[in-house]
């Protein structure tokens, strides 16, 4: 079982078949856990095809590397690396594990109308985390003779 975080992983099994009690069409995919101290850690993402639950399904499936001008191909279900998420759930009162997929994005997401001035986000960092306690102050430096100054030597 991966414990409850954020894990990058990939799909290492599947199975497509029936909820044993409901008898609704659903897909297994058994996600291993690929980097970290929990690496090697198995649990399973359950995803169903009915309401709005297949278009959930669709996307893990297809974050895992299922591509639908392929649909046969469930062995590519087994492609990609994926962020893991393990939780949990509350239903009718009681509590459950549950495993989301979710696609990992290369590069940085934010748009650049969205980005801050590199000063401005070096300000704002300080302003949150302050000075490091370890910080020297900055050295006082002389001012030499015709430095931006109105004084004549």
């Amino acid at each position: 079982m991966i414990p409850l975080g954020r894990y990058v992983g990939r799909c290492v099994d599947y199975v497509v078949g029936f909820k044993p009690k409901s008898n609704v069409q659903q897909i297994e995919m058994r996600m291993e856990v690929a980097e970290g101290p929990e690496k090697g850690k198995q649990d399973s993402y359950y995803g169903g095809f009915v309401g709005d639950g297949a278009a959930y399904t669709k996307q893990a499936m297809q974050a895992c590397g299922w591509d639908e001008s392929d649909p046969t191909n469930l062995e590519n279900l087994k492609l990609n690396l994926v962020q893991v998420v393990s939780g949990e759930r509350v239903w009718e009162g009681k509590t459950f594990p549950q495993i989301k997929v979710y696609a990992i994005k290369p590069g940085i997401q934010t748009l650049p109308e969205n980005r801050m001035d590199p000063k401005d986000a070096a300000d704002f960092i300080l302003s949150m985390f302050g000075a490091p306690a370890n910080a020297k102050p900055a050295e006082k430096r002389m001012r030499q003779p015709g430095e931006d100054d109105d004084l004549a030597f």
